[in-house]
């Protein structure tokens, strides 16, 4: 039996303590318990009344029974959060098992009013658990990788946490459902730095774990590839070669994904690790030397479509892709403005945008901008088919074109250009505008 300061104590611990709230008459009361067979009454809940302004306006702890009592409160419309630290179950959660206070069940309280039934039940922890490992002959545990998980198919954040130097993880979530499981390692750089479940490369094809809520998903171990690379040189044509330092070279998946890359060193040397086993397209972007093209995809090609591509082994270190850049060619011209009337001159365009896109690739191939007289150059291209795009800034003609002034790409008329051979007049007269 307790004595009187120990009732003091208990009394005190469970009823609530006001936080810069109006004071009332009124009282909320029940029991909160965990769910299982039977229900189990959960001693340290913290229990409090928020007002829909999200007002803390009173807070109370449960007993050892499971009990808590909040008094002292205002006339108003209330929700509850209820706040345990037994790892067992959800650690907060709103009135009716809800997980947040939007969307949380309400209720009015008057002045002077007693409520005596607002028990809840809080469900136990749903958790995802398991282990990551490095792939090997046998298995290496890999601490520090982040292990998310994603609501199917919304792709909203649900829960993260990191794995113990075993490999092994336990992601708490607040309620069952369908997940996707993403894993980010930057701890072990010998793996594959992010993966999905199942070693799926995205979220769109990772398998769907469902979990019902209060249980446990175990067996969801994983064993992460180890990474491959492809290394080589990026030299200009010439006698001797010219070291092309400074270029960078990516890797792209056949969807155009950028996977990884590497920047090549004074010598040309290049090597791009971290890669996933698969096949690869190479693009070389040469900034430094503009004597040779500005960019070309492996093998000296001028879209993605028409490169060589490489495939890699999981752990796979493919080496000898050199690539030699030739010199590049050029495209130039001149943009007027039509006259006004007919036989009128026509009128130099300053700063009109000429960008030239490759076949059917959506990265600018090279650009330049008209000058004072209306001229322009593109540089740097390597052999192949392009496409011409005006942006015109001056009022009083058409803003937009392509080459000969078509009103889209697919429509453009082409321009071929053979290595070596640079084309030239390719002029062009907007047409007036009323913009």
């Amino acid at each position: 039996m307790l004595g009187a300061p120990q009732q003091a104590q208990a009394s005190a611990a469970a009823t609530s303590t006001q936080q810069a709230a109006t004071v009332g008459t009124a009282s909320i009361a029940g029991t909160v318990t965990g769910s299982g067979t039977p229900t189990v009454a959960l001693k340290g809940v913290k229990v409090t009344a928020v007002t829909a302004a999200g007002v803390e306006a009173g807070s109370a702890m449960t007993g050892p029974r499971g009990t808590y009592r909040i008094a002292a409160l205002a006339a108003a419309t209330y929700t509850l959060r209820f706040e345990t630290a037994d790892p067992a179950y959800v650690a907060v959660t709103w009135w009716k098992n809800k997980p947040a206070q939007q969307g949380a069940d309400v209720f009015a309280l008057a002045d002077g009013k007693a409520i005596s039934r607002m028990s809840l039940t809080i469900d136990r922890v749903t958790t995802i658990a398991g282990t990551v490992k490095g792939s090997a002959s046998t298995p290496v545990p890999l601490a520090g990788v982040l292990v998310s998980a994603y609501s199917s198919p919304a792709g909203e954040f649900a829960s993260w946490v990191a794995t113990d130097a075993t490999g092994a993880y336990a992601l708490r979530l607040p309620s069952g459902g369908d997940f996707t499981l993403q894993f980010s390692n930057s701890d072990n750089p010998a793996y594959l730095s992010s993966t999905w479940w199942r070693n799926a490369a995205t979220q769109q094809n990772a398998d769907v774990l469902s979990v019902a809520t209060g249980s446990t998903a175990s067996a969801t171990d994983i064993v992460l590839d180890r990474v491959a690379s492809i290394s080589g040189t990026v030299t200009g044509a010439g006698t001797p070669a010219v070291t092309l330092g400074g270029t960078t070279v990516t890797a792209h998946t056949a969807n155009g994904q950028t996977v990884g890359y590497a920047t090549a060193d004074a010598n040309g040397r290049y090597t791009i690790t971290g890669l996933p086993a698969g096949a690869y397209s190479l693009l070389f972007d040469n900034y430094s030397n503009p004597a040779f093209v500005r960019q070309a995809w492996w093998n000296n090609r001028s879209t993605q479509k028409l490169a060589a591509v490489i495939t890699v082994a999981a752990g796979q270190n493919i080496t000898g892709k050199n690539d030699v850049l030739p010199a590049g060619t050029s495209i130039s011209g001149s943009v007027m403005g039509a006259g006004a009337s007919a036989g009128a001159a026509k009128v130099p365009l300053a700063n009109v945008y000429v960008v030239a896109f490759a076949g059917d690739e959506s990265a600018q191939a090279a650009h330049a901008n008209t000058d004072a007289a209306g001229n322009y150059t593109l540089t740097g291209l390597i052999a192949g088919t392009y496409r011409l795009q005006f942006i015109n800034p001056v009022a009083g003609y058409v803003p937009t074109t392509w080459w000969k002034n078509t009103p889209s790409r697919a429509d453009a008329t082409t321009i071929t250009v053979t290595s070596g051979v640079r084309v030239t007049g390719r002029n062009l007269v907007l047409p007036v505008s009323a913009r």
